[in-house]
């Protein structure tokens, strides 16, 4: 799962008083024009042989006399009456559209394609930004509008810290199944008028999809200009196709979009908007709202304007040519229900992660006696939100308060008097020593290094703050953070990566000098007894050294794992 997705925060994150302010924003100006945006002509289909076939005797009569002459069969001939009939028809509703005699589009009809393609790009944007980067996600922010009920239902009942009080002693596995179990049953209480909503929604959301994807340029550049026409003309032959498939879509898209698909499209929008410099949601709303009017308009104009089931018709020849409803939405209910099933496995692992931590922090209370971790400052937290978000800020605090809790005070004392005076029967070891020593004592003073680049002055936080300020696109602007992020985890990686290894590399050295085992790579000193003296202070210091480095080793790995884990 992404974390820098929008939709999931919307869903998961996006706390109930954000979510209200900003459908209250947008419904208080939500206004507008509710017409159809197609309404049906004379669209009902002729058969050519029954039309024929339903003529007054006389009339047979006169188109075989006629056929004699034209050496074309009765038929052919009262085709051709009814296709010419239906090019005047055609010219009178909407002169300078279609050239019947020619089979040609002409510039009227040129320039009110291009007005569609303009209104189909509002929506282009609006889908970019919603259902078309996480479907699912959409269709769950939807259905919490048409169907709040069943979405506060399924929000309250698969809660893990709510399972979790109501069924004590159940493992986090037990109380997966149950959430399941209630999320099926919350799904079969959805009622017939919520599914037809739902669906309605859905279908208007495909239509909007279609339309805002269609090959407009194709159909476009189709046209040449023409001198007899005085502007741009196209043969309707070469481009059959894409007209029936533009006149399914537009006469599939019916009816303007329901108030809830528009206020969840507008939410999203404008939630990708709310943390750029001077967010102004009223203004925002009017512009969304305008542009949604005039893209909405120039449908209804089209649709109004254009006989295009009148005009492929006539250019096929056949007047039992209708348009067809798209499919699409059907499987809505299907996807909504993978969404929850994911929706809640993401909930528990979220809830065994939060559960594993807290048992970490009372490990870490124990480990430095009571004193708090020593947190980055310039790293999001709960007390700094504006900071920049580290992948293992965890691991780093816990690292920076062992070099001041332990290994600066209470294992500092025994690691001197090996450094200072050890003498190591084993020069390797020695090296090694000295090598994993130095890397544990400048430890703190990297860590506040790397917390200063994250400061708004360093070169990570100047960088980061630079880029979200930044007045480009949303997804050049979330590229450019991430190139940041993955610099800024890649730093934080190194520093822990190499106080791992000095760390191990501690624990077998001093587990070395303990053991005495002149077999093992890892040999005592060669002065233990004097440093050692009469007492046991010396070896009891050593054995809590050597404990206290493994115990590090054990909470780091741990800690890693719980910040580096994927989601399952």
């Amino acid at each position: 799962m992404n974390d820098d997705d929008t939709f999931r925060r919307l869903i998961q994150e996006l706390s109930p008083g954000e979510r209200e302010s900003l459908l209250q924003n947008v419904r208080s100006q939500l206004t507008l024009n509710g017409d159809p945006l197609y309404v049906d002509k004379n669209l009902s289909s002729i058969q050519t042989e029954e039309g024929y076939a339903r003529l007054p005797w006389y009339y047979h009569l006169v188109f075989f006399i006629l056929s004699l002459f034209a050496v074309k069969p009765p038929l052919k001939l009262y085709q051709d009456r009814e296709i010419a009939k239906l090019g005047r028809i055609i010219n009178t509703r909407a002169p300078r559209f279609y050239d019947y005699s020619r089979n040609l589009l002409l510039p009227e009809f040129y320039k009110a394609l291009v007005d569609l393609k303009e209104s189909a790009r509002f929506f282009f944007n609006a889908l970019n930004v919603s259902v078309g980067q996480d479907r699912a996600a959409f269709y769950v922010f939807l259905g919490s509008l048409e169907m709040e009920d069943i979405h506060n239902r399924l929000v309250r009942e698969t809660d893990p810290v709510t399972l979790a009080k109501q069924n004590p002693g159940k493992l986090p596995v037990e109380l997966r199944r149950i959430a399941y179990r209630k999320m099926e049953d919350a799904v079969d209480l959805i009622h017939e008028d919520q599914r037809t909503a739902m669906y309605e929604d859905i279908r208007s959301l495909y239509c909007l999809k279609q339309l805002a994807s269609f090959l407009f340029d194709r159909l476009i550049m189709a046209f040449n200009q023409d001198a007899s026409a005085a502007g741009m003309t196209c043969s309707v032959l070469t481009v059959k196709e894409l007209l029936s498939n533009l006149n399914n879509i537009l006469y599939s898209f019916r009816e303007i979009p329901s108030m809830s698909l528009f206020e969840s499209l507008f939410v999203f929008m404008l939630q990708e908007k709310m943390k750029e410099p001077g967010f102004d949601a009223n203004e925002e709303i009017q512009k969304l709202l305008a542009k949604a009017e005039r893209s909405l308009a120039a449908i209804r104009k089209f649709n109004q304007m254009t006989p295009l089931t009148l005009i492929i018709r006539c250019a096929s020849r056949d007047l039992s040519l209708s348009p067809v409803l798209i499919g699409g939405g059907e499987d809505w209910l299907a996807v909504y229900r993978d969404y929850w099933k994911q929706l809640i496995k993401d909930q528990f692992t979220r809830y065994l992660r939060t559960t594993r931590s807290l048992e970490l922090q009372g490990s870490f209370q124990s480990f430095f006696k009571g004193i708090n971790l020593k947190l980055l400052e310039n790293a999001e937290s709960g007390t700094n939100p504006d900071g920049i978000p580290v992948k293992e800020v965890l691991s780093l605090s816990f690292l920076r308060t062992y070099h001041a809790v332990v290994f600066t005070g209470d294992s500092a004392a025994i690691l001197n008097a090996i450094l200072i005076n050890g003498e190591f029967q084993n020069r390797d070891n020695q090296l090694e020593f000295s090598l994993c020593y130095n890397e544990l004592n400048k430890l703190g003073t990297i860590i506040d290094a790397f917390d200063g680049r994250l400061s708004p002055s360093g070169d990570f936080g100047s960088r980061y703050t630079a880029v979200r300020e930044e007045l480009i696109s949303l997804t050049f602007k979330r590229r450019k953070v991430q190139g940041v992020m993955d610099e800024v985890t890649l730093a934080a990686g190194e520093i822990i990566d190499r106080s791992k290894a000095a760390l191990i590399m501690m624990v077998n050295v001093l587990n070395g000098i303990l053991k005495k085992d002149p077999v093992s790579k890892y040999d005592t000193l060669s002065n233990f007894s004097v440093l050692a003296g009469k007492g046991t202070a010396f070896t009891d210091g050593l054995f809590t050294a050597v404990n206290n480095t493994r115990i590090a080793l054990t909470l780091l790995d741990e800690i890693r794992s719980l910040e580096t884990e994927k989601d399952e």
